[in-house]
């Protein structure tokens, strides 16, 4: 069975103008005349919907009993000389409607429109509140995401589960579907694995700093906490040159992370720490360690109780000696993000107890733990997609090492962070964190 389209012309009339003649005289014209060429093509326009999640997909389009094209997409324009043409669309186990073929008498300037509606039988659509989520078969990996639709099926009784790093399942994890004739379906609800927020704390120091040493060893000290650890606390020493003098562990990323913060050139009361952005603390008081650290549980402690904004998942890390560090992690977003332009996925690398003498120690070896070497950006969350609960990026970081040889890299690590960057608009906020070991 098949239609037939055929469009009627709408002729524009140009109309003349009347009293100008004259005044155009005035300038020295005789006048003038608007021409335009009349169309030699005419448009065809295909629109494609369906009963399911790529009901349409993979099918063909044939023109005039030859194959055009598979299709991928849901609309398609084109332009053709005046002439009778004989469209079909063929995709097996499917219904189309109005008709699987269409002829168009076409002429020139028409506008002519097919829509075709795909049904699939014998199939399962499989979606997820979550897109992209791995589909699972009668226990076996599918090799597929959500949404999906399973096409051209056998009567049967099939388990279905999906599964989403950095997500869980709200409700049943497996359903059980009956496969028919017609169209089966089954949705999963997904959620944001919840996560509470973590705390980084950045002690921007210097080496020849003369009150810098106690606050950058209390810092350490928080290291030795395991519950603070698996609750997400990171210290990290930010380094930059005191009153402009010669810092061996300060490098562009650092010194613009000190301007960041407004350290400015350095010389301005180091050390001065800074907790999710927010919390600032300068100088080292009477400089009693102990002290020091019992302060610094106080202010990351604040943090680790409160819902994380944005939900952080390392996947990976791995380090080519000499060369790089790349890691993989997944951010998810746990409710709308306020400001998506201004909010930042940032990457930090660090080396631990690196060694160097110490003039104001009496030129002494002294020890500086987890020290920043470089910070690199995954973009904003704009740019990564992150803009409501649900949404979710896979971010990978490269890290170059290449120029760092000076000091060993047995004891590695990197953290993540979400923080508000343009901090003249919005705040220096970070609001999550999460620290990985590099082996």
């Amino acid at each position: 069975m098949s239609s037939s389209l055929r469009s009627k012309t709408r002729t524009s009339l140009l109309l003349g103008l009347t009293g100008v003649v004259g005044a155009l005289g005035v300038f020295g014209l005789a006048g003038c005349k608007d021409e335009i060429d009349p169309p030699t093509l005419g448009t065809i326009n295909i629109n494609f919907a369906g009963n399911a999640a790529g009901a349409f997909e993979e099918g063909v389009l044939y023109l005039n009993g030859d194959p055009l094209e598979t299709v991928t997409a849901a609309t398609s324009t084109r332009r053709y000389a005046p002439g009778v043409y004989t469209f079909r669309y063929d995709k097996e186990c499917t219904d189309v409607s109005p008709s699987p073929e269409v002829v168009v008498d076409l002429a020139a300037g028409d506008d002519v429109t097919i829509d075709w509606y795909v049904a699939v039988q014998g199939g399962l659509e499989i979606t997820s509140s979550i897109p992209g989520a791995n589909i699972f078969i009668n226990g076996e990996d599918s090799g597929l995401t959500t949404p999906t639709t399973l096409e051209c099926l056998d009567p049967m009784t099939m388990t279905v589960r999906v599964d989403l790093f950095g997500a869980m399942t709200e409700g049943a994890a497996e359903q059980t579907v009956e496969i028919g004739p017609g169209l089966a379906r089954t949705n999963f609800a997904l959620s944001p694995l919840p996560q509470k927020r973590g705390a980084l704390m950045e002690v921007l120091t210097a080496t020849e700093c003369p009150n810098c040493l106690p606050v950058d060893l209390a810092a350490e000290t928080l290291w030795e906490s395991p519950e603070l650890v698996e609750a997400g606390v990171t210290t990290l020493q930010v380094h930059h040159p005191w009153a402009q003098g010669i810092d061996p562990y300060h490098t562009q990323e650092t010194w613009d992370r000190n301007s960041f913060y407004g350290a400015g050139d350095g010389s301005a009361g180091h050390p001065i720490r800074y907790t999710n952005g927010i919390v600032r603390v300068q100088g080292a008081g009477d400089g009693d360690e102990d002290r020091i650290a019992t302060d610094m549980e106080a202010e990351v402690g604040q943090f680790l109780e409160e819902d994380a904004l944005f939900s952080i998942h390392w996947r990976d890390i791995t380090r080519t000696p000499g060369d790089k560090v790349v890691g993989h992690a997944r951010i998810f977003v746990t409710d709308d993000v306020e400001n998506p332009d201004i909010t930042e996925v940032l990457g930090m690398v660090y080396k631990d107890q690196l060694q160097t003498r110490v003039r104001i120690h009496q030129n002494a070896l002294e020890t500086f733990y987890r020290v920043v070497r470089k910070i690199e950006s995954a973009g904003t969350c704009s740019d990564l997609g992150l803009l409501h609960r649900g949404d979710f990026a896979d971010v990978e970081f490269e890290f170059d090492i290449s120029w760092d040889t000076a000091w060993s890299e047995d004891l590695m690590g990197a953290v993540i962070l979400v923080q508000e960057t343009a901090w003249q608009q919005g705040s220096r906020e970070v609001f999550n964190v999460r620290h990985i070991t590099v082996e």
